[in-house]
């Protein structure tokens, strides 16, 4: 009788040694669109929440905790707080040493051209061979408007194009959801987004249908990381997400939740492992 209930007891103190030894990491998401939707009707399949709760699942040996904030508040509290991760962000120089990166990279679209499905083929004349945007083209074309997302950085050529003077008149400049909907109701003839958002915004939309165009001389797609504070727990865990996502079947479901929101094409590439060299 005594040892059935010694092992109870035992089991009882094993549990509570192990949450004590379980190291807290917030998940901290940057709250933009497919990644975080509070207050959306599709909330639900909100990509920041699906890997909370694969993260929560798969690496049980860690107190997983999930928060959401503008995304430079994101980077703000990983480079000033331990046990901070996230996603999404590139690895950059001034970054380096002030976080953590994984090995493996995901490969995400970058900017696009965003058109109505059904003027496709009237932007067909503004493409080079490779099938992108020479945006030099589109700059000489008469009687469109574009739009641009105001404050987002865009880099290259892209924010070459928006600064030029020339461009000003007929280029709008607003938050994403009030772009795609001029959009879609025929108010701009193009904007420029990132293409992942292109389904979401089309299904927050609803009648929208949007085709996203590559553009010349930029990156059509972007190296996105498991990022973590570089103290302890930081440490500790990307560790861990780093042996996790070591095996290729892992990376599948830690891919998934794009399925939804990203072309055939790109998610394709998402699903694609990129193995590089971790920060030290």
């Amino acid at each position: 009788m005594i040892r059935f209930v010694r092992i109870p007891l035992l089991l009882a103190a094993a549990l509570c040694a192990s949450a004590a030894r379980a190291e807290r990491v917030v998940w901290m998401l940057p709250e933009l669109p497919p990644m975080v939707m509070a207050g959306s009707p599709l909330a639900g399949q909100a990509i920041g929440q699906a890997l909370f709760t694969l993260l929560a699942k798969r690496l049980p040996d860690f107190e997983w905790r999930m928060e959401t904030a503008a995304p430079l508040r994101v980077l703000y509290e990983m480079q000033h707080r331990d046990g901070i991760c996230s996603f999404a962000f590139a690895k950059l120089p001034e970054r380096e040493g002030k976080m953590l990166f994984s090995r493996r990279a995901m490969s995400m679209p970058g900017f696009g051209v965003i058109v109505r499905q059904e003027k496709l083929g009237e932007f067909q004349r503004f493409l080079d061979a490779s099938g992108a945007v020479d945006l030099s083209q589109l700059g000489h074309a008469r009687g469109l408007t574009g739009g641009y997302v105001a404050g987002r950085p865009h880099f290259g050529v892209l924010q070459d194009y928006i600064d030029d003077p020339r461009h000003k008149p007929s280029l709008v400049a607003d938050d994403p959801i009030r772009l795609f909907r001029q959009l879609a109701a025929h108010h701009l003839d193009f904007l420029f987004g990132l293409r992942d958002e292109t389904n979401y915004f089309a299904a927050v939309i609803g009648s929208a249908h949007f085709a996203s165009l590559p553009i010349a001389g930029t990156d059509k797609f972007g190296e996105a990381y498991v990022s973590c504070s570089t103290g302890p727990v930081g440490q500790k865990a990307i560790q861990a997400l780093d042996a996790w996502l070591a095996d290729d079947r892992h990376w599948a479901e830690f891919a998934a939740p794009w399925e939804r929101w990203l072309s055939p094409a790109d998610y394709a590439r998402a699903l694609i492992p990129y193995q590089t060299s971790p920060v030290r």
